[in-house]
């Protein structure tokens, strides 16, 4: 087992590599997300309901840096956990959905409070330029500790208060373990966006935005491997670019 994990964290091409077996021993970390107390349900459909939960059996993570010039400028630490396996045999991540991805802006064990501006248009500008995929792969400190949970490639739960408390944080290899905090979030899908683009500016401006979209309250445990996440991360970089 050891010689498999040291095989998974490398992403070295390991043909007998059994992911199932690595998930089944909690290898690959886990979340279990549990969802609870939707309200505004009148803004439209969502893909949770009270008492839903979701386990993601893989869940990878690691610090993630951000240079400039080849100087380290800023470092957080980014989280991503899939139902099924994040990892194949092949030296290849494996995203499905539904995914969860967080990004965190420092690397040490303590209370994150999720602090994303969601009640501001330009946060709204920031995800149509930008795609929600580079939410959780771009370290930006003007948008705070970010939670998302995608359901597919066009919808969306963004957090926007409650925390992610990180007990745990380590060296490579570890389990990173904490847990998700009463995080609230808004549901929002590409048709919603496109409704809120084609308003005018004065229209946009009478909005209460964080009452537009249908909200969810989310709870759950974090046991996420510490492992070299870089082959993730491009998987993501690549969806956002097709």
């Amino acid at each position: 087992m050891a010689a498999v994990a040291a095989c998974v964290f490398g992403f070295a091409s390991c043909e007998d590599l059994n992911i199932d077996k690595l998930i089944e021993a909690d290898v690959v970390g886990h979340i279990n997300l549990y969802a609870s107390n939707p309200t505004n349900t009148d803004k439209g459909d969502q893909f949770y309901a009270n008492g839903d939960s979701t386990i993601f059996r893989s869940a990878l993570c690691n610090v993630n840096i951000t240079l400039e010039d080849g100087n380290e400028i800023d470092a957080g630490a980014v989280l991503v956990g899939c139902e099924k396996n994040l990892l194949t045999a092949n030296n290849e991540a494996d995203i499905t959905f539904p995914l969860i991805g967080v990004n965190l802006r420092d690397t040490v064990p303590g209370t994150y409070q999720i602090n994303c501006p969601v009640d501001q248009i330009s946060f709204f500008e920031h995800l149509d330029t930008a795609n929600w995929m580079s939410l959780i792969t771009t370290n930006n400190i003007s948008l705070g500790n970010i939670m998302v949970v995608a359901t597919n490639e066009n919808a969306m739960y963004i957090g926007y208060s409650g925390s992610i408390v990180i007990d745990q944080f380590s060296t490579m290899g570890t389990l990173v373990k904490g847990h998700i905090n009463n995080v609230e979030a808004i549901y929002v899908t590409t048709d919603q966006l496109e409704a809120l683009w084609e308003m005018d500016e004065a229209e946009r401006a009478n909005v209460n935005l964080i009452n537009n979209f249908p909200h969810i309250t989310f709870n759950g445990e974090i046991s996420s491997r510490r492992a070299n996440v870089t082959d993730i991360l491009e998987a993501l970089d690549e969806m956002e670019q097709k």
